[in-house]
């Protein structure tokens, strides 16, 4: 009896830790985001009940003070912003936030550090498995995906097989030996989503839990499969110090292997820079540099507050602060209600500098990746800085830990250590 009561118990905590992740982007959240964020509160609502004499006070008076940061916040941007403004997406913004710093109470209430990485690393493998039976689908078995699925509300297209497979339905291919490669987004919405789970599992692997070289390899084979020029820059960018420390050891035999395995995979990044920008999906990199250059003028005339948390208005707003017409006709873009694919600008074009500022420090202080914290702080901010990902609840769950660090104790935000269960060597 009591067996299974922990059986049950630890099966609820894999399951609150995997819907965690999908919150972060994937196909689901996108289709169906109000159903996965009302199961994915009302499991954290669950553990909190269960482990209601687990929780701890310092932790739940820094909740309070972070949601009263947070409101105070999301109302001064609401009350400058440029009106309209949508104030259902600010309440749903701050019930974001609300429910990313309940699931914060309860893990470090419930979780050591290391049993947290413990499971947070099998869920990213499973994630890496799935990524690569996705990646044989869309390529050798898309029939599968039968299902064709429009979101309503921004258009997004997706072939599916009920969520679990997935190919997003514009997504560009390119030709390597006759076989037609199409990009992988397993269960996330873009490739580029994806690719941020799996170097968080690589650099797992490379310096929080030691793997075999078969491992590794597959985690390798994963991410080549995005064919996302994003994830290989931050996959060479993870594995570089390894991969140094590994050839000073034992250069006659690391080095060759080096060798060898930078002429398979060539193919796959050359052919993916080519298609980037002269191919069909040109536009791709075009976009990125027209975000960069458009927003910071939105960012340098709306300095103090921003123009709005609304996205739909911002993208409208944006029409407003045009570059010269020969940067747009250089660009090949067309500005009219464009979005972000920038979440770092985005915050600062739509929160304002100073805000900004504190909640990207408070992401860069997140507690839930202790280890090589510079490196994993560069996977994280890259990562955002391709995808509009910085105000998904996954990612949002970053934020918080760092605020509860900022308005924790002054021993803790020495030894970020002391917010879990227990101290960990």
């Amino acid at each position: 009896m009591i067996k299974s009561a922990k059986m049950k118990h630890s099966l609820m905590l894999y399951i609150t830790l995997f819907l965690w992740v999908l919150t972060g982007g994937s196909v689901f959240s996108v289709m169906e985001r109000n159903v996965l964020m009302l199961v994915f509160l009302a499991c954290v609502l669950y553990h909190i009940f269960v482990n209601k004499s687990k929780l701890r006070a310092n932790l739940t008076k820094s909740f309070v003070i972070v949601l009263l940061f947070v409101l105070f916040i999301i109302f001064i941007n609401y009350v400058f912003s440029i009106k309209p403004q949508d104030i259902v997406k600010y309440i749903y913004i701050y019930m974001i936030f609300f429910t990313q710093g309940l699931f914060c109470i309860f893990v470090f209430s419930v979780f050591s550090y290391k049993r947290f990485i413990s499971i947070f690393y099998r869920i990213l493998k499973f994630i890496r498995l799935h990524a690569i039976l996705n990646a044989l689908i869309v390529t050798f078995f898309s029939f599968i995906l039968f299902q064709h699925k429009v979101n309503d509300f921004n258009g997004y297209p997706v072939d599916t097989f009920y969520y679990i497979f997935n190919r997003f339905a514009d997504q560009y291919s390119f030709n390597i030996g006759g076989i037609s490669l199409i990009r992988n987004q397993g269960l996330f919405w873009e490739p580029g989503v994806l690719q941020l789970y799996l170097n968080l599992l690589l650099f797992f692997q490379l310096y929080i839990i030691k793997n075999n070289k078969f491992e590794l390899g597959l985690t390798f084979l994963a991410i080549l499969t995005t064919y996302s020029t994003t994830a290989y820059f931050i996959c060479i960018l993870t594995s570089s110090i390894a991969i140094v420390s590994l050839i000073k050891r034992r250069p006659l035999i690391i080095l060759p292997i080096c060798i060898v395995a930078f002429v398979f995979i060539f193919p796959f990044i050359l052919g993916n820079v080519n298609n980037k920008l002269n191919g069909n999906n040109e536009t791709s990199s075009m976009v990125r540099l027209y975000d960069l250059l458009q927003q910071w003028v939105v960012i340098k005339e709306n300095f103090l507050v921003g123009v709005g948390l609304d996205d739909q208005r911002y993208a409208a707003i944006r029409d407003i602060y045009q570059l010269p017409q020969e940067t747009l006709s250089y660009l090949g873009i067309s500005p009219e209600n464009r979005g972000s694919s920038n979440s770092i600008f985005f915050l600062l074009g739509t929160l304002g500098v100073p805000f900004s500022i504190v909640f990207i420090v408070a992401y860069i202080k997140q507690v839930f990746i202790l280890r090589y914290k510079w490196l994993i702080s560069l996977v994280l901010l890259l990562s955002v800085m391709v995808e509009p990902l910085l105000l998904k609840p996954f990612l949002v769950t970053f934020i918080i830990s760092g605020l509860f660090i900022i308005f924790s104790k002054s021993q803790i935000r020495k030894s970020p250590f002391l917010i879990w269960k227990q101290d960990i060597n």
